[in-house]
């Protein structure tokens, strides 16, 4: 364990230095992913012509990079603090790159008529057609380390490593809009809890799970209300300690919102995330997103909250500040140990997190994020021996990313 705590604050330190120094190389990239650049801008039916309409500037806050959700960003950078402002920021993205399954932007980057425009006009307006698609748009990794005290038998610390990448088909289905194809890969390392027969207590975990999984999004416009668009994701993977293969292995989830772009500002959203997991089967889903200025993106939704802040500008490089908070935790397929007489079962680690954190973006495509926070209401659910279900101490967390 000791080992696997060198590794991961070597990944924040690297994350730091990679991040504040000018990467060069090609652009490329899906959570939680999927990362656009300009050459993803969705077809818009209906939309007015730029001579009726003031088309809004590309945003500089990229929206392709985000712990918890994605964005669409603003307009333009504030003065820096301590540095000139970046000139060229990465362009437009529709998913998040950093968690789990990815949720959509709360509108497209080319913005349908909202229900209180800022200026009327009904004037139709051309089609706007887009260079073909990058095949790779994204590649990620992140890791992240939540303590333990270690004090008594229920103590559970865990490291957890995810990679991921993106696929785009475009125009799927005809839509305007491509179909995001992003496998991934995640690993958790456990160390705990430990068996206490004397004290009546069994609980015990595997020292590592996996998942592998294929996420699959659209996010079509609606035909019929110009200002409605719809996001819809799907995952399947396996979930297991590769020592045990059933059924409850292989896992679907997905999530389904309804996004309306009420003023130019704001949106709302609602819908349900289905996470198929032993505890809680299906979350409602849903808030509004707020972007008041080019320098501020508050995404108060449900179950991934998120309030971003631009900070200063580092030679070419844009940060931001951020608080955040999510869902956490995953299911997975274990062996058992041999006090319950290596039987298969399934089990949940199920925790709710909150964390404060700084992100970056370079022009050169390069991404990261660095956090800490606090997970609390943490739980492990077993399926089989449900008298086996415990709740490990509130603790600290550590994030973090690069994607490029």
């Amino acid at each position: 364990m000791q080992s696997r705590r060198i590794l991961f604050w070597g990944l924040i330190v690297a994350t730091g230095v990679l991040a504040a120094s000018p990467a060069r190389g090609q652009r490329y990239r899906l959570a939680q992913y999927n990362g656009y650049d300009a050459q993803t801008t969705p077809v818009q039916p209906g939309a007015a012509p730029p001579s009726a309409i003031t088309p809004l500037a590309p945003p500089t806050y990229d929206p392709n990079f985000d712990p918890y959700s994605n964005r669409p960003g603003g307009t333009t950078s504030p003065p820096a603090l301590l540095g000139p402002p970046a000139t060229v920021m990465p362009g437009s993205g529709a998913t998040d790159p950093f968690c789990g399954p990815s949720y959509g932007p709360a509108y497209p980057s080319v913005q349908p008529p909202t229900l209180f425009p800022s200026s009327p006009s009904f004037a139709p307006a051309p089609l706007v057609t887009d260079p073909p698609l990058k095949l790779f748009q994204n590649i990620r990794a992140e890791g992240t380390y939540i303590g333990d005290d270690g004090n008594d038998s229920r103590s559970l610390e865990i490291v957890e490593w995810e990679v991921a990448t993106t696929l785009a088909y475009p125009n799927f289905a005809y839509s305007g809009q491509p179909l995001l194809i992003s496998p991934g890969f995640a690993m958790n390392h456990w160390s705990g809890p430990f068996t206490d027969p004397a004290n009546g207590f069994f609980a015990d975990l595997p020292s590592e799970v996996y998942g592998a999984w294929t996420d699959f999004g659209w996010f079509p416009n609606s035909r019929f209300a110009q200002q409605v668009s719809y996001e819809l994701t799907g995952r399947i993977g396996i979930y297991s300690d590769f020592d045990t293969f059933n059924e409850d292995s292989v896992r679907t989830m997905g999530t389904a919102l309804i996004k309306l772009r009420i003023t130019p500002t704001l949106t709302a959203k609602a819908g349900v995330e289905y996470i198929d997991r032993v505890d809680k089967k299906l979350l409602p889903a849903g808030g509004v997103l707020w972007t008041p200025n080019a320098h501020t993106r508050w995404d108060i939704y449900f179950p991934r909250p998120k309030l971003a802040t631009y900070f200063t500008t580092l030679g070419n490089t844009e940060i931001w500040w951020y608080v955040g908070g999510e869902y956490g935790g995953d299911s997975w397929t274990i062996e058992r140990g041999p006090l319950r007489g290596r039987v298969e079962d399934r089990v949940d680690y199920n925790d709710i997190r909150v964390a404060l954190g700084l992100e970056w973006f370079n022009p050169y495509g390069l991404k990261g994020f660095v956090e800490g926070g606090y997970a609390f209401e943490r739980e492990v659910v077993y399926v089989r021996f449900p008298q086996d279900n415990f709740s490990p101490d509130d603790t600290f967390l550590i994030r973090a990313g690069l994607a490029y």
